[in-house]
């Protein structure tokens, strides 16, 4: 099995990326700055390519704009998993835009988007797009877009876990497995998002 090589797209300030993705690939991008983004993330998944990509967004208080356009090839595996944290006045868009062609069989296509509202002002808009012209291919795509829990919020405020503290640990929880992903020290890496969230929630 050829192993997994790894893209962390981080800190790439382009406003617009392009990628031709082969073989086995990782791709992480995690977005906590402080200040508004609009990012155009273009990936062209060659014949044959495995590909799984990771996504964190947070938002404080800004405007965050992100377009994910996939092209894929024949025989190709694209998993896409979104997890986006919207807070105070912030307004965060997704699209991702998949786009199979007739000639493209045997494809796989996992589309997610999760987010997380914790504030009344606060907006999330999510859209997952399958542009599909041949049915020789699996695909699935799933938003789901709410408020925290206030169950499990008032589970751990009842034992005396500070509300602040409460609503950093149900962040990480949503992205705890990633923890174990095959790249360089990813628990030092996911470090560095559990400390910047709870730095800015």
């Amino acid at each position: 099995m050829t192993k997994n090589k790894s893209l962390i797209l981080d800190e790439n300030n382009s406003k617009k990326i392009t990628k031709k993705i082969n073989n086995n690939f990782l791709i992480i991008l995690n977005d906590l700055n402080i200040k508004s983004i609009d990012k155009t993330i273009n990936l062209d998944f060659a014949k044959n390519s495995v590909c799984k990509i990771y996504c964190i967004i947070a938002n404080f208080n800004d405007t965050k704009q992100y377009v994910f356009n996939l092209n894929q090839d024949l025989n190709s595996c694209v998993d896409i998993k979104i997890k986006i944290f919207g807070f105070s006045r912030s307004y965060s868009k997704i699209l991702i835009n998949s786009n199979i062609p007739k000639n493209a069989k045997n494809i796989q296509l996992n589309q997610e988007i999760n987010g997380y509202l914790f504030s009344d002002d606060a907006t999330i808009l999510a859209t997952p797009s399958m542009n599909i012209y041949n049915d020789k291919i699996i695909a699935n795509h799933s938003v789901n877009i709410g408020s925290i829990n206030p169950e499990k919020l008032f589970y751990l405020m009842s034992r005396a876990i500070p509300k602040k503290v409460a609503i950093n640990l149900l962040i990480k929880s949503e992205y705890q497995y990633l923890k174990n992903l095959n790249i360089p020290n990813p628990q030092k890496y996911y470090k560095k998002v559990d400390n910047m969230i709870s730095k800015n929630v």
